[in-house]
This record gives structure tokens, sequence and C-alpha cells, in this order.
């Protein structure tokens, strides 16, 4: 989308909570009267931040609640550059290809896999992590330059359709599911490849983007459905709307406990026992949590796929048993299934000497934002690219008259 100048706010869009650093944005904002900030999201640290926001007499900012969709791709859209303050070890962040996806610069902290995204200068700004200082001058720098965070939001956008286009990301996928069907057999002609049959395993539901991993079963599972696949999604009773397809992806809801620490576990292994006596040809868990069930379906001649998004026992909001049983499960994640993905060379790396296991790289996909044509160029006989606009009133001191004795 075009960059729409100085005037035009920043965003932060995510979840509302420490580990996102958001104290940091807002006391940086501080010292930036003039630069509005948007921040979309809901999260448990909401009320804390809005009562910081409060103590700091900020006035050039807004929380916006939970965006999602469309809306949250317009709000992306009207927005300068975005920003990510994050606090916790970060792996490949799909808010910074959404941001990429609409043309739009970043400027985030030096965390995790981040320099895989962002190239310092070139597609958006990295700041030390917990600087406010330097998260200022970040931000007050790039708002001062717009061309500058225009060719920045460019080249992101450059970036995601090199590296993580929706096709590519599936294509690799398709490719994983039909060598593992097949195993040592010969490979089938496309003529009468039949249909995979995949299980998905780990994640709330759909329905209602709670995070990456809701987005991820919707994005990849509709995709993969259209292209003539069976995709099942094991979705929490709570959290999904009761239907038995959503967007060419058939739903099996299933009940849980509703607390912190066994919340997932419960209904990762009903759902585990479900899919061992149904007629999957590959059943893929999202996350390390999940994965210590991957082993299970194998017992029943199935094929399993584990993805890494991060490494989780890094966020602080878990206690030492709670992290120990994620280091666990980083081990079983590696040792467990068929094959692990990993999103992010960062983790890739990590995998290697760690467990001695080679991973598949397959980064995150987004869709890819064009630019809308409408029928005003063609009316007007002008061609795309060869034209000069100005937008404003006709008066005495837009001085209108200089743009017409120059063009003449």
């Amino acid at each position: 989308k075009p960059h729409p100048g100085v005037t035009a706010p920043i965003l932060y869009f995510g979840r509302l909570s420490r580990e996102k650093g958001i104290t940091d944005l807002l006391h940086a904002m501080q010292s930036l009267p003039h630069i509005r900030l948007l921040i979309a999201g809901e999260g448990p640290q909401r009320s804390e931040l809005e009562a910081l926001a409060r103590k700091l007499s900020l006035n050039n900012l807004a929380f916006l609640g939970r965006v999602e969709g469309a809306g949250l791709e317009r709000l992306i859209a009207v927005s300068q550059f975005t920003v990510f303050p994050s606090h916790a070890y970060e792996t490949l962040g799909k808010s910074i290809l959404e941001s990429y996806a609409q043309g739009r610069a970043v400027v985030a902290s030096d965390l995790g896999s981040r320099r895989e995204l962002i190239e310092g200068g070139k597609t958006g700004l990295l700041y030390r992590v917990n600087d406010v200082k330097q998260l200022t001058s970040a931000i007050a720098s790039l708002q001062h330059n717009p061309d500058l965070s225009r060719r920045m939001g460019e080249a992101g956008s450059e970036l995601v359709r090199e590296r993580h286009s929706q096709p590519k990301h599936l294509e690799k996928l398709e490719n994983l599911y039909e060598e593992l069907r097949r195993g040592n057999s010969r490979p089938r002609t496309s003529i009468n490849a039949k249909p995979l049959r995949v299980a998905y395993i780990g994640g709330r539901g759909v329905g209602g983007k709670y995070s990456g991993i809701e987005t991820y079963y919707e994005e990849t599972g509709k995709r993969l459905a259209r292209n003539g696949h069976e995709i099942t999604a094991y979705c929490r009773s709570h959290f999904t709307p009761s239907t038995a397809v959503h967007d060419g992806i058939r739903i099996v809801r299933l009940p849980t406990i509703r607390f912190k620490h066994l919340e997932t576990f419960v209904h990762t292994l009903l759902s585990t026992i479900h899919a061992c006596f149904s007629n999957y040809d590959v059943v893929h868990y999202q996350c390390l949590g999940p994965s210590v069930f991957s082993f299970l379906p194998r017992l029943f001649g199935k094929k399993t796929v584990v993805t890494v998004q991060g490494l989780d026992w890094q966020r602080k909001k878990w206690g030492r048993l709670a992290r120990n049983c994620l280091k666990f499960a980083g081990w079983a994640s590696a040792r467990f299934p068929n094959t692990t993905i990993v999103v992010s060379r960062v983790l890739q790396e990590h995998y290697l000497p760690t467990y001695s296991k080679a991973t598949l790289f397959v980064p995150n996909g987004t869709e890819i934002r064009e630019r809308r044509q409408g029928t005003n160029l063609q009316r007007l006989g002008l061609p795309a690219g060869g034209y000069i606009l100005f937008l404003g009133r006709f008066s005495p001191e837009k001085n209108c008259q200089l743009l017409v004795d120059a063009f003449e």
C-alpha cells in the first residue's frame, strides 16, 4: 500500500503482556509527543498499560482492543510503520511478515531470529532490548524520513514475495506430507495421486485467531483443502463455534480442562487418541507442548510431524516446573515425530547441536497484499506510473500554478 505520510500514526499489534515490552514503547512515546501510536490487541497487561499511559500523561496514543482480519489490514495500511519491542525470545514473527505484506517498515528489538527478517537500514531498524533511548531514536529517525520508511517497506514486501509466499509454503508442506505417506514406495503420478488426509493438533481452533497457531490452522488448512486434500483441525469446544466444516477444513471439537497448565495437555491427549483411530495419513502437531504425544499415532501406522515455532520455555510466564516440562517437550519434538519442522534458521541451528537433529526449514508464509487498481486511470486515459498527482485544495497558498508552469 502507498506510504500514508508523516502525519499518519505508528502501530503496535499483538498480545498485551509483559514479555512483549510495550512499557518500553510507552516510555519512548513520552519523548515523541508529535507522533501518534495505535495499540491493537488484548491481554493481561492492558489495565496496567492504560494506567501507565495516564501516569505519563500520554495524549498521543490509543488502545483499540483486539483487531483482526480486514480491520487489522486497514490499520497496518494507514500506519507509517510498525513497532515490536518484545523482551521475549522471538523466532519468526508473523506480525513482521504481516507488516511487510502491506509494504510497511518495522522497528523491533534485536532478539531471537529477527535478523533473519529485519535487515538493519534496509527493511527496518533493530535496537537493543530494553534500551528505551535507542527505541526512541529509531522511531524518531524513521518518522522524520518517510522516504526511507517507504523504501524499507517496499524492500520488506519484496522479501516476503521471495521467501515467505503462501504458495511456496504450501508446496513444501504438500511435498513433505506426500513423501511421508509414500515412504519407500514408488512415487505416484499427478494423475492418480490420492488426496492427502492430514490432521492438525495443538491449536485452540478456528474462527477466532487468538495466536499464530490458530492463524496457521486456518490459512494453511483452507488452502490445502482447496488443493483437494482432506484437512481436519482438532479444536477446543469452548473456543470454536459448533460447525462441521470451516473454510473447507473438517472440524473435530473436543472438551478440555480450562486450567493454564492442563488445558493444552488434556486437549492434545484426547485429540491424539481420536486421531489414532482415524484414517489420517499424517498427524501434524503444532508447537513444543503437544509434541510429547507425537509418538502415539506412529504406533498406529500413521506419520507425524511437529512444527516448532519457538523455544517456549524461554517465556517468562512459565514457572520452573512448566519450563522444565517444556524443555522435555523440546527434546521430544526432536525424537518422537517422523519429521521436525522449524520456522527459522536460528531454531535450525539450535536443534542440530542440542539434539543432533536435522530439521526441515519451512518459514511461515503470508499473503502478499497487492495494490488495487480501479477504473479512474482508464477513464482519464492515464498510463499506470506515468503521471504526477496533486491532491489538495485549489487556493492561492497551494501554489498549483507553479505545477502548471513547470509542466508546460
